[in-house]
């Protein structure tokens, strides 16, 4: 089954909601990952973890995120830029939302390994970014994903 790619002309209202939720996914992520930091003292006395434990539940995602991220051309070419963007994205809330269900540091490992796939899938397709934009105006939009999480608030 072929795949078709996004379309060279977009309107721009379409740019722009494209363009919002890769940015939206992009900094989703960070934001889990500083709550994760703030909280590790608390999940080790809540979930009776030393900090071998714990320390694994910030070090999963970073590895599930190294893994997926060269399996994103292939998976582009199988399921099509916006499948997997919404795949990747769906991955991530669904990791989210188990990680505030997690009943052990083990399962809360799993489930911060999982949303780190989802990340790691959606980091590369920024690129598809520079499919919806033409090649003058792509410059500030790159900036903008340029922007560290904390400045884009």
């Amino acid at each position: 089954m072929a795949v078709t790619a996004l379309p060279l002309v977009l309107l721009p209202r379409a740019r722009w909601r494209a363009t919002s939720s890769l940015l939206l996914g992009i900094v989703s992520f960070p934001i889990a990952i500083m709550v994760a930091n703030v909280i590790l003292p608390q999940l080790m006395t809540s979930l009776r973890a030393d900090l071998d434990q714990v320390q694994w539940v910030l070090t999963g995602p970073g590895i599930a995120q190294t893994v997926t991220i060269p399996l994103v051309a292939w998976l582009v070419g199988l399921m099509g830029h916006r499948a997997l963007c919404l795949a990747s994205l769906a991955l991530f809330c669904v990791g989210s939302a188990l990680r505030g269900l997690a009943w052990s540091v083990e399962s809360l490992i799993v489930f911060q390994v999982l949303s780190g796939l989802g990340v790691g899938l959606m980091q590369p397709l920024i690129a598809a970014i520079s499919v919806c934009w033409p090649k003058r105006r792509l410059s500030p939009i790159k900036s903008i994903f340029a922007a560290p999480p904390w400045r884009v608030w």
